[in-house]
């Protein structure tokens, strides 16, 4: 400091301290600053730490939350070398194949792979590690487990290049357990709709919109057209004309239904099915499922039973009109024998009577004798008629008994010598048919009396199978075509005998030639025979 010429010491004292004060203001100013500076840069640290340990924090929160995303993810996660050394898993990977994480590092995956797999996986790490344009790549493998379980494991691999290593894989796997076994399951299933629908004696047509869909094979084969042409086919064109209407009425309602139509085959035949149809969805499409049986042949059979009640109506009706005639004969039989008869009879006896009284030499004598034979004749022809009406032995004795009373009677009235033959097995037949039967026979043997030129014949009787088999043969001229004269209703009086006996369940069989003879067989089931007496 520079002391002013002339000044006091106190002055100068004054100055002194004046200026020393100036200094220390000067120093205490810039310790504030620096002071202040320092609070400032203080204040500014403490806030970057501050936000140092929020960005600390939250990394530390991602952190976790990564760490937690990884180890616990629905699918397992594993870092693969160039070499197919696992480098890191997760637990999910760990709890998957039942190992412990620190078992897995640094072991080969080719390791976790079933044996089975290991040439498809070892193609794969090639490709996926070879590949530079595509590097993702999903394969499904089988993997093993700890506990010698295995599993069906879907890895989604990508190559990321690596600075250590060159390159890497990283592996997603999802245990698709549960989904292969859903498709083996969906493909049994189907395997066994496939195999139902194959095998079902039903037709089964799938429609949308009214053209065929689908078809399996047992349709194909009821009406003769191939599956390819059946697809994509309208379902109209093969309803038979007659039920189109109101079949396809069923159809477009859209209901279940149940109903029986006529269906048209490739060759144009028809066939009768019984429809029973059903609507269903499918991806939010609408399809009908309809199951067709062939019911031609109940139909047929139900025609046929229609057709064998009237048969059987009408062999009702035959026999009521063999027994009625027959009722009807022996009731003029009777009426004869016991009438006209018995009138004869009682001539005779008074003209016997009054012969004689009369003188032998008389004409008158004479006359009445002549009476006498006249009556004896017509009484004759009166018993005659009677037998030819209704034979007392086949009401009373039966069918063989009454057939032999016709052999004699045709070898003393025809001059035709018959021969009969009889098995001796009981023969239970009904009235009607032991009429019948005897019936045929008589006039069998009157035919070969008048037109087979023979002297002789044979009836056989025999019992074969429940059935009564009667044989009829002479050796006489034949004919030649028997059916023809049947068909037209010419001689033997046999057209109607032959459908009786078929009305009684029975045949009529001619076997004849020209000069060779005939032979008829007729055939009728027994009535009722115990087994014991079957031959």
């Amino acid at each position: 400091m520079t002391m002013r010429p002339g000044s006091s010491k106190e002055d100068q004292s004054h100055d002194a301290r004046r200026a020393k004060a100036e200094v220390q203001a000067r120093r205490n100013q810039g310790e504030s600053d620096l002071l202040h500076e320092l609070r400032v840069h203080q204040i500014e640290l403490e806030m970057q730490n501050e936000e140092l340990r929020r960005v600390q924090l939250e990394l530390e929160e991602s952190r976790d939350r990564y760490i937690d995303l990884y180890e616990f993810a629905p699918v397992g996660y594993v870092t693969l070398s160039s070499s197919g050394h696992i480098e890191s898993a997760n637990m999910t990977l760990s709890s998957m194949l039942g190992f412990e994480r620190a078992a897995l590092l640094k072991l080969r995956f080719s390791a976790l792979v079933l044996e089975a797999s290991g040439d498809d996986w070892h193609r794969f790490m090639v490709a996926i590690l070879n590949d530079q344009e595509d590097h993702h790549r999903t394969t499904d493998i089988r993997l093993r487990r700890r506990d010698e379980g295995t599993i069906e494991a879907r890895l989604d691999c990508r190559r990321v290049p690596n600075a250590v290593h060159g390159a890497m894989v990283r592996v997603a796997i999802t245990d698709i357990t549960q989904v292969k076994q859903a498709e083996i399951a969906l493909q049994a299933s189907e395997k066994r709709y496939s195999l139902l629908a194959a095998s079902t004696f039903e037709g089964i047509v799938i429609s949308a919109k009214g053209r065929i869909v689908d078809v399996n094979e047992r349709l194909v084969e009821m009406i003769g057209f191939p599956r390819a042409e059946l697809i994509g086919r309208p379902v109209a064109e093969l309803i038979s004309d007659e039920d189109y209407d109101r079949v396809m009425d069923n159809i477009h309602r859209g209901d279940e239904s149940h109903i029986e139509h006529g269906m048209v085959r490739k060759d144009g035949s028809r066939i009768e099915v019984e429809a029973h149809g059903q609507p269903f969805s499918d991806n939010g499409r609408a399809f009908r499922l309809t199951a067709l049986r062939d019911i031609t042949a109940r139909r047929e059979d139900e025609a046929a039973a229609r057709i064998a009640l009237h048969m059987e109506h009408l062999r009702n009706l035959a026999i009521e009109a063999t027994l009625s005639e027959e009722r009807e004969r022996h009731s003029i039989a009777k009426d004869l024998h016991d009438g006209l008869g018995q009138t004869l009879h009682l001539a005779r006896f008074k003209l016997d009577r009054l012969v004689k009284t009369l003188p032998q030499e008389l004409p008158a004598a004479t006359l009445v004798h002549e009476l006498i034979g006249l009556l004896s004749e017509a009484s004759g022809e009166v018993r005659s008629l009677t037998s030819k009406l209704s034979p007392p032995a086949l009401k009373d004795l039966g069918l063989v008994p009454a057939i032999s009373w016709l052999a004699d009677e045709m070898g003393r009235r025809h001059e035709l010598q018959v021969v009969v033959e009889d098995d001796g097995v009981p023969k239970p037949l009904t009235e009607g048919q032991s009429t019948l039967l005897f019936r045929a026979v008589r006039e069998l043997v009157i035919n070969i009396a008048k037109h087979a030129g023979v002297g002789a014949a044979r009836i056989g009787l025999r019992v074969c199978n429940s059935r009564l088999i009667i044989t009829v043969a002479d050796k006489g001229v034949g004919f030649t075509d028997w059916r023809a004269t049947l068909e037209a209703r010419r001689g033997f009086g046999l057209s109607s005998v032959r459908e009786r006996i078929t009305f009684l369940k029975g045949a009529m069989d001619i076997q004849t030639r020209t000069g060779e003879g005939t032979t008829v067989v007729l055939e009728m089931p027994l009535d009722s025979m115990p087994t014991e007496m079957q031959p």
